[in-house]
Order: C-alpha cells, then sequence, then structure tokens
C-alpha cells in the first residue's frame, strides 16, 4: 500500500479544515442596508372599523409640505411613533438562509461509490482517481455530522475502502466479502448522518360648499377634514389653503366627492430647507367601513412606479390586487413586561429573531392587540395599477413566510440541485448505459456535466438574495447592547435631558436591526430618553421592539 501514507495525509488536512469550520459559531446573516420603500402603511381591521397608519417620505427642497387623505368616513387622527415602521420590518423580515446543508457533497460521495462498485476491478495497481474516490466518498458521507465524527468517522472510511480497494486490484478474492461489508457499512453510515429535510418551512354635508368637519394639530401635522358635495369648491378650498391642486387630480377628486368620501388635509414642516427627503411621524386614521381599504386614487396621479409595503393585521390571510404575500404568520402576544430594567437584558435579546411574530412594540400592541393574524403585502405599483383604491379581501389562513439567500448560501442551494442532476445522470451511465471505457461512457459524462453546471447556473440566477453582513461571533450584537447599556449609564447620571443628549451624539455602535447607528427611537436596538423626576431616564428596545423597563 505505498499510496497510503501521502493519501493519508492528504485527506487529514481535508478533514481537519472541515473539522475547524463545524467549531465555530453558526453564521447570522444580517442585511447590509434596510430597504425602506416609498410608503408604508399598517392597517387593523376588525368589526367594521380600520386604523389605517401611514408613513410617507417627501422629496424636493423646501420646508412646507402639503398631503391630502382622501377616507370613506370621517376619522380619528392620533400621532404615530418614528419607530413603529422599523419596529414593523423588522418582526416581519425574511429569513436570510446562509447556511445551507451542502447536499452536494454527499452527492459526490455517492457518484463515487457507483465508481467504485462499477469500475474497480483486479487487474492494475490502484489508480490516483481511485484515491479521489476514497477520499470524496469519505468527505461527503460524514458531511452533516458534528466534528469529532466527522474527523474519526472520515478517516475509517478513507482507510477501509483505501484497503478494499487495494485488495480488489490485486485480486485477492478472499477480501471480497470484506469488500462488500465495507460497502454496506458506508451505506448505513450514510443513512443514519443523512440529516431529515426540514419543511420549507408573508359624511357629506348638504350644501354645495366645503365643510370643515375637524381640524387639530397632531404632532408635527396640522390636519383639517374636510368634505364636500362639490368637487370645484372642494378643489378651490384646497388651493386658497396652500394644498397642490393641480387639474390632473379633478377626475380622482370627483370620484371620491361622488362615492361620499372626506379629505385629511395635513401640513408639515420641515426644519432644513436643503434637505432632499425627509421622513416625519406616520399618522393614523382611525374611521369606520364596511370592507377594509388603502386609498390609491390620487396617489398614481403624476407619479411613476411607487414601492409599497403594507402591513395588514385582522381576522384572516389578507389579500389584495397587485400585491403579493411576503409573510403571513399568527402573531404572539406574550405578557409584558418581557423585560424588568437594563439588567435584566443581554446581548442576545438583540439577535434577529425572524422566525417568530412577536407582538410587544408599546404602540404596535396597543393598536393591533388580538388580531388573529398579519400578512405582509408588497408592491411596485405603476400609475395604471392605481387608478383605484386598494381593497381587501381576506382568505383562510396559511403561513407564509419568504426567504432570501446570501450569496454563498445561493450558490450551495444551487450546487445541491445541480450536483443531483449530474450524480443521477452518471450513476445511470455506469449501471444501465455503453460500457465503460468507449467514446459514448465520455459523451455521456460531458453531457450530464454540461446539462448539471446549466442547472446550477440557471437556479442561482432566480433564487431572491440579499447583500448582507456574516456575523460568525457574537460580537456585533454585544456591541450594539454595550452602546444602550452605555447609553443607559450616561443617561442615568443627568438630571437635565437636553445634557443627556449632547452627551449621546456620538460614539454609538451600527444597530444590525434597523441599520444605520444606534440612535434615540422607540425601534428595535435603539433608546429612548425621558425626562424624570430627578435624572433621565433611558428605555432601550430589543430585537423585536420590547423596551426594558424603569
Amino acid at each position: 500500500m505505498g499510496c497510503l501514507l501521502p493519501s493519508l495525509l492528504a485527506f487529514l488536512s481535508i478533514i481537519a479544515s472541515g473539522w475547524a469550520d463545524g467549531m465555530v459559531m453558526p453564521a447570522t446573516a444580517v442585511p447590509v442596508e434596510v430597504r425602506i420603500p416609498d410608503q408604508r402603511a399598517l392597517i387593523h381591521f376588525s368589526n367594521g372599523v380600520e386604523r389605517l397608519v401611514i408613513e410617507t417620505r417627501f422629496t424636493g427642497a423646501g420646508t412646507n409640505f402639503a398631503w391630502v387623505v382622501p377616507l370613506p368616513s370621517p376619522p380619528v387622527i392620533e400621532e404615530a411613533t418614528t419607530g413603529l415602521f422599523p419596529t414593523l420590518q423588522c418582526i416581519f423580515q425574511p429569513r436570510v438562509r446562509h447556511e445551507v446543508p451542502r447536499y452536494f457533497q454527499l452527492f459526490l460521495g455517492i457518484l463515487f461509490i457507483g465508481y467504485l462498485v462499477r469500475f474497480v476491478r483486479p487487474g492494475p495497481p490502484i489508480r490516483m482517481l481511485d484515491l479521489l474516490a476514497c477520499v470524496t466518498v469519505a468527505v461527503g458521507l460524514t458531511a452533516f455530522s458534528p466534528a469529532p465524527i466527522r474527523f474519526i468517522g472520515g478517516i475509517a472510511i478513507f482507510l477501509g475502502l483505501l484497503y478494499t480497494v487495494e485488495c480488489v486490484r490485486l485480486r485477492s478474492p478472499a477480501k471480497l466479502i470484506f469488500y462488500l461489508a465495507i460497502l454496506l457499512l458506508v451505506v448505513l453510515l450514510a443513512a443514519m448522518l443523512m440529516p431529515a429535510v426540514s419543511g420549507a418551512r408573508v359624511s357629506s354635508s348638504s350644501t354645495p360648499v366645503v365643510s370643515i368637519l375637524d381640524r387639530k394639530i397632531v404632532g408635527v401635522f396640522d390636519t383639517t377634514t374636510i368634505s364636500s358635495r362639490d368637487p370645484v369648491a372642494l378643489q378651490a378650498w384646497l388651493k386658497a389653503n396652500g394644498y397642490a391642486a393641480p387639474a390632473s387630480r379633478n377626475e380622482a377628486i370627483a370620484s371620491y366627492v361622488k362615492d361620499g368620501w372626506v379629505f385629511v388635509a395635513a401640513k408639515v414642516r420641515r426644519d432644513d430647507p436643503a434637505l432632499q427627503t425627509a421622513t416625519p411621524h406616520p399618522l393614523s386614521f382611525t374611521f369606520k367601513t364596511g370592507k377594509a381599504v388603502y386609498p390609491m386614487r390620487l396617489t398614481g396621479i403624476d407619479n411613476g412606479p411607487v414601492q409599497i409595503d403594507l402591513y395588514v393585521f385582522g381576522p384572516d390571510r389578507a389579500k389584495a390586487p397587485h400585491f403579493t404575500v411576503e409573510r403571513c404568520a399568527d402573531p404572539v402576544y406574550p405578557k409584558l413586561p418581557l423585560h424588568h430594567g437594563i439588567d435584566s437584558m443581554s446581548y442576545r435579546d438583540f439577535v434577529p429573531k425572524p422566525e417568530s411574530l412577536q407582538i410587544v412594540h408599546p404602540l404596535l400592541r396597543k393598536w393591533v392587540d388580538g388580531a388573529a393574524v398579519g400578512t405582509k403585502l408588497t408592491a411596485s405599483l405603476s400609475p395604471g395599477d392605481m387608478l383605484d383604491d386598494i381593497w381587501f379581501s381576506w382568505t383562510p389562513f396559511s403561513e407564509t413566510g419568504t426567504s432570501r439567500f446570501s450569496h454563498e448560501g445561493g450558490w450551495v442551494y444551487a450546487l445541491n440541485w445541480g450536483m443531483g442532476v449530474i450524480v443521477a445522470c452518471l450513476l445511470a451511465a455506469f449501471f444501465i448505459g455503453p460500457g465503460r471505457g468507449n467514446g459514448a461512457m465520455l459523451k455521456s459524462v460531458g453531457l450530464a456535466t454540461g446539462f448539471g453546471i446549466i442547472l446550477t447556473l440557471a437556479v442561482y440566477l432566480l433564487l431572491p438574495k440579499a447583500e448582507v453582513r456574516i456575523v460568525r461571533t457574537s460580537r456585533p450584537f454585544s456591541d450594539d447592547f454595550y452602546s444602550l447599556r452605555k447609553a443607559h449609564d450616561i443617561a442615568s447620571e443627568h438630571t437635565n435631558l437636553m445634557e443627556a443628549r449632547a452627551y449621546l451624539v456620538c460614539d454609538m455602535a451600527d444597530n444590525y436591526l434597523c441599520g444605520g447607528l444606534v440612535r434615540e427611537d422607540d425601534s428595535p436596538g435603539n433608546y429612548q430618553l425621558h425626562q424624570g423626576s430627578n435624572r433621565v431616564e433611558c428605555v432601550i428596545y430589543d430585537a423585536s421592539g420590547a423596551p426594558s423597563s424603569e
């Protein structure tokens, strides 16, 4: 067995590297950047009452911005916090698949088992291809086992196969029974170590003049609820009060007036005239309606494509024209509070938990508490898609959770498919195809390999992928938690809120949950400051938006 020693050394290096990989902490893939759509809305519908919370981004230079929202009936208007939608985005985020099982290694092992059975015969001494086959079978059949078993079992399989191959090549018939026993052992070991493939588990007035139904200040917005039976008079009122009312919107406004809808006209003031894009706090509208709706007829006018995310809570799975379900799940409403002060929290509370739709953010819990199903709908709508409002229907609940792949995970997933096809075709060529060693056999190998490569590339290109940052240790989440503890400690040392904020404007870690740096906001991985009686209080929010108590 002159080839045994160098082969063993090569195999040990391969297995050792695999063993080392198995000892590191499982990787966590987090998005490189958070995608913010043009519009985001929270919709809660129950017993003929809808709560519609809208966040809109204003684009363009200047400070004064106007906003007109048509609604089926007069609403109650409330201020929403800026952390509401980052929290929704965080808890509804799809699972990022990075650690994909490497089935292609097992497939290669099975292929070379077929090679050994089909082509190892008495005759010439052991070949290099025999050595490659022994190494590949050993690595492939131990790919899913824990590190110690992978190392020890891989060496045992390799040595047994190599010894058996040499016995057969050197015409030792007495070793044939041993050869068959080793093959049987390999198959049984593969069956034991092969993991189970888990299932994959998104009122109008009676006169033609404009009636002012309500006027109030809501956060940074000055809101006025109006109605009219005359679209011309309504357009004139909007124009006279500083709301853009181009002629292109006449038809849409007239259709809303005809349907008896009311309009909420809101003005927001932005402090920095040079800022090109701003996202003020969302507004909440609660109103009566026979069917849940998201108004769109005004949005599509003089606009290009609009990216919209809708978070719908209701009695069942939500459905809407042009929208796809990105996630649908049963919300979980645990007993609150989850955290009793900063000392009850650890960095583990800041690791993303996309597998659970946990409703613990204070405002979100208040507004959707008890809803049976949560659905995230997403769409990129063209102006033609926005000619009518978005009316929702309800379908029987079925859980949906989309996944996105990291680029590495996508390649592994695609290789699993491609290698599976290659192995199936080659095994068929080995045992039921033409004889070995002729041109027809080589042609079969070439065709199978070419088709497998094409399939691998096609699967990879079609997979939904995301740019991710791979976190192999707990340090980034620990850094986030350390920054929050630091903010808490600094705040507790001050009695004045403005002084505490001045100390907390820098030296913050990255927020892996919501993007950017850790900041003052009621969203996952961030904190909020409040003026207490004798000190500044700091509340921090975990990965699901649950606050610490002071």
